[in-house]
Order: structure tokens, then C-alpha cells, then sequence
């Protein structure tokens, strides 16, 4: 009688301890993805459309704004032509997190995200881009008028990916297809994998 009670009891204990285990298992795999960003303590904000912003690991002297995030999920939204201070408080670990920057008409809306947060991005224009953490924590979403233009996503030097809609063929510019053309020389392309 009492083996018939003790045998249920230890196989749920060890479901338990294997499914805490599988549990870790899978955040610790997602903590190994998360994408390697350099910090950014300042953002030099383009004064056209055609460049992306340029996050700098040191801050300006004399910036024309300075944005405190106090925390994740905080957005600002910032014009042409600024050079800006980043101030992390609240708690908030800056090697945890990054800005997810959206062209705008007249700037960029920046928002703070942490480095494996999920991103929707949602293309509405032609030439429209996001700048994010990693292709694999993004969603994209397509406005249904622009069903026929190209989606491209383009690595940065601080370790972000720039996603776009429209090709430049089709007139749309890239700061960071521009950085990515200075880093592929030769040696690089001889250690491409062959297809």
C-alpha cells in the first residue's frame, strides 16, 4: 500500500525537477542570443533623411538635448540635426539595453527596449527603416499598398540591424549598406563560406 502512494510521488517530483531544468535550458539559450551591442551614451541624430543615426560610446560636451530613461519602453522623440546625451536611471543596466530607432518625417522616435525584447516593426512608407537589436527578436508587419517592395535588413557596426523597405534602386538610401560596403574587402570575401 505505502509503494503505491511513494511511486506517484517520486514521478512527479522528477516531472517537476525536468521540466525546471528544460525551463533554464531555454533561457539560458536565449541569454546566449542575446545580440552583442555596443553601448551607446550618445546618438548623433542626421540632419537629412538619407543617414542613420550614429551612437557614440562617449558623451558630447555640449549636446543639444540630453534624455534621461528612467525606464524600458521609454520613448522620445527626436529632430533633424541633434546631437544627443543618453542618462540611464532608474535601475536601468545600459549593457542590457538599446534604442530602437524609427524614421519619422521630421526624425526619429527613439524607445528603450532590452536586448531580447520582442520588436514590431511596422512598415507604412517607401524608404522607411527601423534600427533594432537582431532579426530574430523582430516581427515585421508591411503596409498591404507596399506588398511589392523589397524588405532588406542590413548589419551595424554597433552590432544593430538597420531593416528597410524599398531597395536602393528604388531611390532608398542606407548609412548602413554604405558602413557595410567599407568592411567587405578581399580578405573577407575569401573567408565566405563557398556555396
Amino acid at each position: 500500500m505505502f509503494g503505491r502512494f511513494v511511486l506517484p510521488v517520486l514521478l512527479c517530483f522528477a516531472l517537476l525537477a525536468s521540466c525546471r531544468q528544460f525551463q533554464n535550458s531555454g533561457s539560458n539559450s536565449r541569454n546566449a542570443d542575446k545580440p552583442d551591442i555596443k553601448t551607446a551614451n550618445s546618438i548623433v541624430i542626421p540632419s537629412d533623411k538619407e543617414s542613420s543615426p550614429v551612437p557614440g560610446v562617449t558623451s558630447f560636451s555640449n549636446p543639444d538635448t540630453t534624455l534621461v530613461f528612467t525606464s524600458v519602453g521609454q520613448t522620445y522623440n527626436v529632430g533633424f540635426g541633434k546631437e544627443v546625451n543618453l542618462v540611464y536611471e532608474g535601475g536601468i543596466n545600459p549593457d542590457d539595453t538599446y534604442l530602437v530607432y524609427e524614421s519619422t518625417l521630421d526624425g526619429y522616435t527613439l524607445q528603450l527596449k532590452n536586448r531580447t525584447d520582442e520588436v514590431e516593426v511596422k512598415l507604412e512608407r517607401l524608404c522607411q527603416y527601423y534600427i533594432v537589436a537582431s532579426p530574430n527578436f523582430t516581427t515585421i508587419k508591411v503596409n498591404p499598398s507596399l506588398k511589392y517592395e523589397q524588405i532588406i535588413w542590413t548589419p551595424r557596426p554597433d552590432g544593430t540591424w538597420e531593416v528597410r523597405i524599398g531597395a536602393t534602386e528604388r531611390g532608398c538610401k542606407s548609412k548602413a549598406l554604405q558602413e557595410l560596403q567599407k568592411v567587405r574587402t578581399k580578405d573577407y570575401e575569401k573567408g565566405l563560406p563557398k556555396k
